[in-house]
């Protein structure tokens, strides 16, 4: 059995200039800094000592010198708190940083 439906013209899609920049940089740096930088883990269950985040020695600048060497353009920093919704007492603003 055939069946036509009418079709109507797709309309162009195209990027803005500031998609255009972005994608012109070519190269963009991510960093997820979070309590599983310190717990030599990838993946946390939540059960983090919150203390255990405290960067004592962070050089943020060492970390740009670094991808503008590299030719990197940007970074995206993400810096995830301890969360789980049955253990809100769990956050960075309860660690020693």
């Amino acid at each position: 059995m055939l069946f036509s439906c009418k079709t109507e013209p797709v309309p162009q899609v195209l990027p803005s200039p500031e998609q255009l920049a972005y994608q012109q940089m070519e190269m963009v740096g991510f960093i997820h800094f979070t309590v599983n930088s310190f717990t030599d883990k990838e993946w946390g269950y939540g059960d983090e000592d919150p203390a255990i985040f405290n960067p004592t020695e962070l050089d943020a600048e060492q970390w740009v010198l670094a991808a503008k060497a590299g030719g990197l353009k940007q970074l995206i920093l993400t810096a995830q708190r301890l969360y789980r919704a049955q253990c809100k007492e769990q956050s960075f603003s309860r660690g020693a940083w």
